[in-house]
């Protein structure tokens, strides 16, 4: 499974930048099915290759993803689209991922999924108050395991 649109075909949709983020995206899922080693190439073999098709039920486990419900996957390899939607969301960073099921046999779960990461950066027109702090030479307040540690 690849990303076909993307630079270096990576295995999921990851946006991080603002200019990512800011309209609904399309980006073409390549799925293809694995068969045995490339030494057997017997005819009979050859022809089951052929013959392979597989039906998939689509389904994304957030709304800011659109995909097909169904699938049919060839001997070759197919491809689908999905519409990956940011504009929405709120600053932060947002998974979610689009599971293909095999019609025949659900059961058995997902036969292959994608993963897709939104990291929406905020807005930087936004302001943020951390308060009053005091700030003295050599001292500084440590968070966590260390706390009234000071160095």
């Amino acid at each position: 499974m690849s990303i076909i649109n993307r630079p270096g075909a990576p295995r999921g949709v990851y946006l991080r930048h603002a200019k990512e983020v800011v309209a609904r995206q399309t980006f073409s899922v390549e799925v293809d099915p694995v068969f045995g080693t490339k030494t057997d190439v017997d005819v009979e073999t050859q022809m089951k290759r052929c013959e392979f098709e597989m039906k998939f039920q689509l389904k994304a486990t957030e709304d800011f993803v659109d995909v097909p419900e169904f699938f049919m996957l060839m001997h070759n390899g197919r491809s689908f689209n999905v519409e990956v939607d940011p504009t929405k969301l709120a600053p932060g960073v947002h998974t979610a991922f689009i599971y293909g099921y095999d019609t025949t046999k659900p059961e058995l779960g997902p036969r292959f999924h994608v993963p897709i990461t939104i990291a929406k950066p905020i807005d930087k027109h936004v302001n943020i108050s951390l308060g009053e702090l005091e700030v003295r030479p050599w001292h500084f307040l440590v968070y966590g395991p260390f706390q009234n540690v000071y160095f």
